[in-house]
């Protein structure tokens, strides 16, 4: 990683609109005082030496001059909106819990899968739609099926809980 003195003499960041600017010209290509980066999957990278670093962990270095400990949410869901009041520390869980489906409503560790049929001695619909699962330590566990969204995150958050009560013991 980039130290902060290397950073600060490579960009020029600006709070009002969350980019990074080239103060020091790096390559051919790179242009003093023209964006620096590219976007890859909404996020916004800048690639020096051949090392491709998330502009929004190079502007946290910038303004708390230290590497951040987790990751890096977007709190308001856009990943190219890197001013500092929209970014925020947290854990892969708070920052997976803030995807944009669980902002419009969706609950955390559910989804909605087709009735599917068994064939039994009759044709008929199981109609629990709503699975429930949960990822802990890299592991994913399957919770169950579910008639209700909200009945599939009640047993997510019971896993959670269980999990977490584990953990303090």
């Amino acid at each position: 990683m980039l130290s902060r003195k290397q950073i600060l003499e490579l960009f020029n960041y600006d709070k009002e609109d969350g980019r990074l600017y080239w103060k020091k010209r790096p390559s051919q290509r790179a242009k003093i005082g023209r964006l620096a980066g590219c976007n890859s999957q909404g996020y916004r990278k800048v690639r020096y030496n051949g090392i491709h670093y998330q502009a929004h962990r190079l502007i946290w270095i910038i303004e708390y001059r230290r590497e951040p400990i987790g990751d890096i949410d977007h709190i308001n869901g856009n990943r190219g909106d890197n001013r500092i009041e929209n970014l925020r520390e947290c854990t892969r869980r708070e920052n997976t819990s803030n995807k944009e489906c669980h902002r419009k409503g969706h609950l955390v560790g559910t989804c909605y899968r087709k009735p599917c049929f068994k064939r039994k001695k009759s044709i008929r619909p199981i109609n629990r739609p709503w699975q429930a699962s949960i990822q802990l330590n890299g592991k994913r566990f399957y919770l169950g099926r579910f008639l209700t969204q909200e009945e599939a995150h009640h047993a997510y958050l019971n896993a959670l809980n269980n999990h977490l009560k584990r953990e303090t013991q």
